[in-house]
């Protein structure tokens, strides 16, 4: 072959080699543009679906009804509680006092005197308990020392005598005492002696008041004897029926606040404790949040709390059942509370995320990320409160498509994106 053949062949085959980088890199950026088409390279805010729970928090008016027995004072005179409020006693327990007027002080010196005479037999009964033998235990310390004395006066040692002396002194004050038969009662038998003067004093002149059944006291009334029992009575039948047909908060709103008149003077008849037999109470409040399960109050202002379960629910009416275990929680007939109510729990994701809802707020569509593409999935939505939505898989009129599992990536902001991108 000629040079100029040789030459020609040469440049022919570069050619071809560059045809085929230039065809290469055309496909390949088709192949690249086709990949990210439509993307947006920044800008997408993503989460991952966790699991939660919606606790919905009402502040609402609220009535307490429960079964009372009503106390009513026979004298006149001031009258004096002998528990303490929201304590439980026993039937026939004294719970208070009527004193007679001009006898205040004497009774105050008698209660005084009571306390310290229990204060004194506690102690006997604890030394006695601790140290049964009172004279063996001071023989034996007794001993103890004069063997240190012994020692320290063959070693030439009276530093420590003072000391040793004055612990011997105070030995045998300890050991003439307990073996005085009369150790423990010289001071008790003062004390009883002037609780007997003092009730001889008021005698006549007080008057018990005793708990008529068993149950949690409280010296706060509402000026009634039946207070709420007929209330209490006819939401325990609905419960027990299942039927709450008429029950609103209207119906109890006009329950009476209660005072009392522990430390005040009242007259013959004066309604001055109740008892609550049922450790049970209905909590009613007006608001329209409500879910069967569990609950919790508070309010703040009057230091009361209580938890329990929701017995039901309807558009403003929540009915409660909780134990009346806080010792102030008797006192009250009504309050402004705080109330925190479990909804559902389940996979959860913030509202914002949701877009497309239905009429009825049941269903909603939620931007997901599955294998790097954009996908609408409508879930059902179990419940929801101003900042977050529990939702089910999918949306109650499609099980067939995709679903939502936990650990999902959802786009938050999903008006920045399209269904079918890759990102």
């Amino acid at each position: 072959m000629t040079k100029a053949g040789q030459k020609g062949k040469k440049f022919t085959s570069k050619k071809g080699i560059v045809r085929i980088v230039i065809f290469t890199v055309a496909v390949a950026a088709i192949l690249v543009a086709m990949l990210f088409a439509g993307r947006k390279p920044s800008g997408i805010v993503t989460a991952y679906v966790k699991k939660g729970t919606i606790t919905h928090k009402s502040t609402s008016e609220a009535v307490f009804l429960k079964e009372e027995v009503g106390i009513n004072s026979s004298f006149d005179g001031k009258f004096v509680p002998n528990t303490d409020e929201g304590a439980k006693v026993a039937k026939g327990e004294v719970i208070a006092y009527i004193v007679a007027d001009g006898m205040e002080d004497v009774f105050a010196q008698l209660k005084a005197a009571e306390r310290k005479l229990n204060a004194a037999q506690t102690a006997a009964y604890a030394y006695t308990n601790v140290y049964p033998d009172g004279y063996q235990l001071a023989e034996s310390e007794i001993r103890d020392v004069n063997a240190k004395l012994a020692s320290d006066a063959q070693y030439g040692n009276i530093s420590d005598y003072p000391e040793l002396i004055a612990q011997m002194n105070e030995l045998f004050k300890d050991r003439n005492m307990a073996d005085d038969p009369n150790r423990d009662d010289a001071y008790i038998k003062n004390l009883t002696k002037e609780i007997n003067e003092l009730n001889g004093k008021l005698s006549g002149y007080t008057h018990k008041i005793e708990a008529p059944c068993a149950g949690i006291v409280s010296f706060f009334t509402d000026g009634t004897a039946a207070g709420t029992t007929d209330f209490y009575k006819e939401l325990a039948t609905c419960e027990q029926e299942e039927k709450f047909d008429g029950i609103t908060f209207d119906k109890y709103k006009n329950v009476r606040s209660t005072e009392t008149y522990a430390g005040k003077k009242v007259t013959s008849g004066t309604f001055v404790a109740r008892i609550m037999p049922d450790i049970y109470c209905y909590v009613v409040a007006k608001t329209d949040i409500g879910s069967q399960g569990r609950f919790e109050f508070a309010s703040k202002d009057l230091g009361i709390s209580g938890k329990g379960k929701v017995v039901y629910f309807d558009k403003n009416v929540l009915v409660m059942k909780c134990a009346t275990g806080n010792e102030t929680f008797c006192a009250y007939n009504k309050a402004d509370l705080d109330i925190y109510i479990s909804s559902e729990s389940g996979m959860k994701v913030p509202v914002t995320s949701l877009t497309d809802w239905d009429d009825p707020k049941l269903n909603a569509r939620l931007t997901v990320v599955k294998s790097s593409i954009v996908k609408y999935i409508y879930v059902e939505v179990l419940a929801y409160d101003n900042e977050y939505a529990i939702i089910a898989p999918h949306s109650v009129f499609d099980s067939s498509g995709p679903n939502v599992v936990l650990n999902d990536t959802y786009v938050v902001n999903y008006e920045s994106v399209t269904e079918g991108e890759v990102v």
